[in-house]
C-alpha cells in the first residue's frame, strides 16, 4: 500500500513505525510465502516493500523467487528483499519438453540481454544439456530444478534505506548522482538562455 495509507493503518492498530520487528504474520493468501519465513515476526514497512516487489513479478519470477528462497533459506524479510533483486542469478527449469527453448531461456537469463540474431543462432539444446550436465549447483525444489548461473548476487538493501523501485506506473524513474545533477543544471540553464533569445 501507499506509504501514507500504511502509516494510517499502523496508527489505527497502534503499530510503532520502527526498523525493528513490529508485527507478526499469522496467515497468507499464498501458503508458500509462510513456508519461506523462519521467524514470522517482521517489520511491516519491509513486508510492504517486499509485497510491492511481488506486484511487479510475472508468474515465472514468483516461481523462481520461491525456488531460490527454498534453496538459499534467507532468515529475514531483508534477505528476501535482496533475493528479489537477484533473480537474474538463477534459472528455474520446471519443463523439460523443449530443450532448444529451454537452452535459449537459460542463456538469456544469464546474459540478461542479447541480440536477437545471437539468440536465434544459439543451439539451445546443446546449451541446455551443457548446463544440466556441468552445473554443480543444481537443486531440486518443489518448484522445479534451480540452477545458479555466473551472475553474482549483490546486496541491494542494507536494512536501512529501501532501494529505489518504481511500484506505481510512471513514465520514467531517474537516479542522479552529484556530477549528473550539476551537468543537468548546466544543461537547463543553457536551455533557459536560448529561450530568452
Amino acid at each position: 500500500m501507499e506509504e501514507d495509507k500504511l502509516e494510517e493503518v499502523c496508527n489505527e492498530l497502534g503499530i510503532e513505525m520502527t526498523r525493528e520487528s513490529n508485527c507478526y504474520i499469522e496467515s497468507s493468501m499464498d501458503e508458500r510465502f509462510l513456508n519461506i519465513l523462519e521467524d514470522k515476526n517482521v517489520n511491516i514497512d519491509e513486508l510492504n516493500y517486499l509485497m510491492k516487489r511481488f506486484d511487479g513479478f510475472s508468474q515465472k519470477e514468483i516461481e523462481k523467487f520461491y525456488a531460490a528462497a527454498f534453496t538459499e533459506e534467507p532468515k529475514s524479510i531483508a534477505g528476501l528483499i535482496n533475493l528479489s533483486f537477484n533473480l537474474h542469478c538463477y534459472s528455474l527449469i520446471n519443463n523439460f519438453s523443449d530443450f532448444n527453448k529451454l537452452g535459449k531461456d537459460l542463456y538469456l537469463t544469464e546474459k540478461m540481454a542479447v541480440a536477437t540474431k545471437e539468440l536465434d543462432e544459439l543451439d539451445g539444446e546443446a546449451y541446455a544439456m551443457d548446463v544440466i550436465k556441468n552445473n554443480k549447483s543444481a537443486t531440486v525444489t518443489p518448484y522445479g530444478v534451480l540452477y545458479k548461473n555466473s551472475n553474482e548476487p549483490k546486496q541491494v538493501y542494507n536494512g536501512k534505506q529501501f532501494p529505489p523501485y518504481g511500484w506505481k506506473e510512471s513514465m520514467a524513474t531517474v537516479e542522479l548522482k552529484a556530477k549528473e545533477v550539476m551537468n543537468l543544471y548546466i544543461f537547463l540553464v543553457q536551455i533557459l538562455k536560448l529561450k530568452k533569445y
